[in-house]
C-alpha cells in the first residue's frame, strides 16, 4: 500500500507542467527583482538629476519619490498575479482597486488636482523661487513651490499660499524672466511754460541715469493737453530689480531741476459738486425768481 500511495504520487507530481511552472517562478522572482533594483537604484538617481538639473529641493521631491516607490510595489503585485495565474483574483483586484479610486477621487479630486498641478509646475518650471510673479489678483516673490501648494511673499507682507491647480490653470505673469522692463513716467507742467525746454530736461535728466538701458531706446512726448496743463510722458527701460527705485528717483530730480530751472509743475484742480451744492444752488435761483415776478407774499397788514 505505501509503494502504491508513492507511485501514485510520483505520476501525479510527473503529470505537472514543471516548465512552466518554473518559468512563471522565474518571471516573479524577476520582477521583484527589478522591483527592489529600480527602488534602490533608479529611484534616488532619478531623485538627485531632479534635484540638480531642476533646481528643485529634495524635500519638495520627496513625496513624488515615494509616490513611484507605492507605484512599483504595485505594478509587482499585478505582474505576480498574472504570472501565478491568478488571473480570477488578479481581475477582482482590478475592479476593488478601480471602484476604490473612483470613490477616493470624488473624495480628494482638489488635492489629487493640485498635485498633480505641483508636478508639472516643477517640472515644467514657469517660474521658480526667487521670481516675481503674478497670480491672479496676487503679486510677489516666489518663496517656495511644494507638491500642493505655491507660496508667495507679496510686497504688503502677508505670504499667500496658492493652490497649484490656480497657478496652473491661471494666467500667469512672471516680471522676472525678462532682462528689462518699461517703466513710465509723467510730468505735468503748465501751458505758459516753455515746453521744449521742460521736455529737454527731462530727457537730459533721464539720459544721464546710469541704470536706464540705451537699448531699447528710451521715448519722449506731449502726451496731452487739459485743464490748462501739458502732459509729458516718458518711457524707459530697466532691470526689474530697479523698476521702482528709477522712477522715483527721477521724479525726484525733476521736481529739483524744474525748481531751479522757474518751470512750474502743474496740478490738476478738480471741482466736486455734491448733491448738497445743486440743492442749495436750486433753491437761491427758485427765491431770486419769485421775487423777480413779485410773487413773494408780505407780511398781512
Amino acid at each position: 500500500m505505501m509503494m502504491r500511495s508513492m507511485d501514485n504520487v510520483v505520476m501525479g507530481l510527473a503529470g505537472w507542467p514543471w516548465l512552466e511552472i518554473g518559468l512563471r517562478g522565474a518571471g516573479i522572482l524577476l520582477t521583484w527583482l527589478a522591483v527592489w533594483l529600480v527602488n534602490r537604484s533608479v529611484r534616488p538617481r532619478l531623485r538627485r538629476r531632479l534635484s540638480e538639473r531642476r533646481g528643485i529641493a529634495e524635500r519638495e521631491i520627496q513625496p513624488l519619490s515615494t509616490l513611484l516607490m507605492y507605484a512599483l510595489i504595485t505594478a509587482g503585485i499585478l505582474i505576480t498575479l498574472a504570472l501565478a495565474n491568478l488571473t480570477p483574483l488578479l481581475y477582482s483586484a482590478l475592479t476593488a482597486a478601480g471602484v476604490a479610486g473612483i470613490i477616493i477621487g470624488f473624495g480628494v479630486q482638489d488635492l489629487a488636482s493640485n498635485f498633480i498641478s505641483g508636478l508639472f509646475i516643477l517640472l515644467d518650471r514657469p517660474f521658480v523661487v526667487g521670481d516675481v510673479i503674478k497670480v491672479g489678483e496676487f503679486t510677489g516673490t516666489v518663496t517656495k513651490i511644494a507638491l500642493r501648494t505655491t507660496t508667495i511673499q507679496t510686497f504688503d507682507g502677508p505670504a499667500v499660499f496658492i493652490p497649484n491647480s490656480m497657478a496652473a490653470t491661471s494666467p500667469v505673469t512672471n516680471f522676472s524672466t525678462a532682462e528689462l522692463r518699461r517703466v513710465g513716467l509723467t510730468v505735468s507742467v503748465f501751458q505758459d511754460c516753455d515746453i521744449q525746454r521742460a521736455l529737454s530736461l527731462v530727457a537730459e535728466l533721464a539720459e544721464h541715469e546710469a541704470r536706464v538701458a540705451k537699448e531699447p531706446a528710451p521715448s519722449l512726448y506731449v502726451e496731452g493737453v487739459r485743464d490748462g496743463m501739458v502732459t509729458l510722458q516718458w518711457y524707459g527701460y530697466v532691470r526689474p530689480a530697479d523698476m521702482l527705485t528709477v522712477p522715483s528717483d527721477l521724479r525726484r530730480r525733476i521736481v529739483e531741476e524744474f525748481r531751479r530751472q522757474g518751470i512750474r509743475l502743474g496740478v490738476p484742480v478738480q471741482l466736486n459738486l455734491t448733491p448738497k451744492y445743486f440743492e442749495a444752488g436750486a433753491t437761491r435761483i427758485s427765491q431770486k425768481a419769485e421775487m423777480h415776478d413779485g410773487t413773494t407774499e408780505g407780511p398781512h397788514v
